[in-house]
């Protein structure tokens, strides 16, 4: 049962931290506690980035429902809209359930240490020296291509209609257990055949990348760079951390597709 209310509006947007106080009032209105630690849910006011903030600020470790409404932006993953009536909002919080969200990780394996990071929407690994990559990705333990390219796009279902999808990738129907591995201008030519296209993989797999050659790469997770430097291996999966995201009943996935996206 929720109780306890977290309000998490863009500070940058006028337009959200107004709208926060109106819910914040309404919600106390109709008996809930607005805290800063420990929520049973969190309202974030703002557009994408501010769930992604979100999740890096506090790594990915997010023990509450999260429920996101759009203020100005396109806001694909803050599917309630500008609140026009606080208090009707604040009396229909009860009756929303969540859902649960899987998160990519990406494991960077060195001669020294191991690091794992976490992305919402996608992981791009591209070389931070100024040209092209050059690995060799497996799919659990099965070869399946020498990649060169500018680099590579791991997103999820969620992701996938992000940076995935503008480097020519597929959408992915929310709710289904994969990976997608989208190539940013792989090399194809007489010498060099890359697959340049995208490809899912299940939930079961795991990716793995080893370096062709002595490189040094950089990783953008959910559009923060995470890490750079060298590697002897990435591991690459989905399903180790979730989150549970409140929907808006009233609009379904193709709703939102038509919206926002064509």
């Amino acid at each position: 049962m929720i109780k306890k209310i977290e309000l998490y509006p863009n500070t940058t947007k006028i337009e959200a931290i107004k709208l926060s106080k109106e819910v914040g009032e309404a919600l106390v209105n109709e008996g809930y506690e607005i805290v800063e630690k420990s929520p049973d849910l969190i309202i974030g006011f703002g557009g994408d980035g501010t769930l992604l903030n979100l999740l890096f600020s506090r790594l990915y470790n997010l023990n509450s429902y999260y429920l996101g409404v759009n203020c100005g932006t396109l806001g694909f993953l803050q599917d309630f809209e500008i609140v026009e009536n606080a208090h009707d909002f604040a009396k229909k919080i009860k009756t929303y359930t969540a859902k649960e969200i899987k998160l990519a990780s990406l494991k960077v394996v060195d001669k020294k240490d191991s690091n794992t990071f976490y992305a919402l929407n996608e992981m791009y690994i591209v070389s931070d020296e100024e040209k092209s990559i050059r690995m060799e990705v497996m799919v659990n333990n099965d070869f399946l291509e020498s990649y060169v390219g500018t680099g590579l796009i791991f997103s999820t279902p969620t992701g996938s209609t992000a940076h995935s999808l503008s480097a020519g990738g597929a959408v992915i129907y929310p709710g289904m257990d994969s990976l997608e591995m989208t190539p940013s201008e792989a090399i194809v030519n007489r010498k060099i055949r890359c697959f340049p296209r995208s490809i899912c993989f299940s939930a079961e797999n795991e990716i793995i990348l080893r370096p062709s050659e002595s490189q040094k790469i950089k990783i953008v997770a959910d559009g923060i760079k995470v890490y750079t430097g060298d590697f002897d291996k990435l591991v690459v999966k989905i399903g180790e951390k979730v989150i549970y995201k409140i929907n808006n009943p009233e609009k379904n996935f193709c709703d939102i597709f038509r919206e926002k996206i064509m």
